[in-house]
């Protein structure tokens, strides 16, 4: 989710940090494409590393851990995502204008990604957050965050379409949760069910829930 056209919907990723086809970006983008297709468990250094065309020892060196190439590889995720996030939840945008956007966007966002690789993403964060060891702490505390950052940005709007009327009145954190909670929910079933048929109707179902007025729900 890198690039952004006028509607707010994202475009086709870009590289990982640090640009360039070096063998650390290679290793990230192919870390983050398994992520995407098999999930944690398929994420091996050296297979990795085949994928990425880079020599094993010279992978192990760049990354001692599976960890820290997932670490990486999410961190590159959502380097990806935030910026379309951070537009779509613009002030520029009237709150309920932000959700449209949110969800038409999201939906691309799947859409591209099965396109490129023959299957449902789903959620990333959610699949990694639920499938890592215990003791991957970082990992875990990383996914947190980033969930936490979206949240925040849900619960503002929230508030703001609140304040001018346009949705029930409430505990806006508690919206919030809920309703990142639902999405993420609805990627995951996505993601099982092997297609994207959960995302018909998901925007009118959060209207709902947060009872927007009529005419901002058509």
């Amino acid at each position: 989710m890198s690039s952004k056209s006028a509607a707010g919907k994202p475009g086709k990723p870009g590289g990982p940090p640090g640009g360039g086809a070096g063998p650390r970006s290679r290793m990230v983008s192919a870390a983050r494409d398994l992520l995407m297709t098999d999930g944690y468990g398929a994420v091996l250094v050296p297979a990795v590393a085949r994928t990425a065309g880079v020599p094993i020892q010279e992978a192990g060196r760049l990354f001692p851990s599976r960890g820290r190439l997932v670490l990486e590889a999410l961190e590159f995720h959502w380097g990806e995502i935030r910026p379309f996030v951070e537009e779509v939840f613009s002030s520029g945008h009237p709150p309920v204008e932000r959700l449209r956007r949110f969800f038409a966007g999201a939906g691309g966002f799947q859409a591209h990604h099965a396109g490129r690789l023959g299957c449902v993403v789903g959620c990333l964060l959610l699949r990694v957050g639920s499938s890592i060891p215990r003791d991957e702490v970082k990992i875990r505390r990383s996914v947190q965050a980033m969930v936490t950052e979206l949240e925040g940005h849900f619960e503002r709007t929230i508030r703001e379409a609140q304040a001018e009327g346009t949705v029930r009145k409430g505990d806006a954190s508690a919206k919030a949760w809920a309703v990142v909670h639902y999405f993420e929910g609805m990627l995951g079933i996505a993601r099982i069910d092997g297609n994207l048929e959960a995302f018909d109707g998901a925007l009118d179902r959060v209207l709902e829930f947060l009872g927007a007025e009529p005419a901002q729900a058509q």
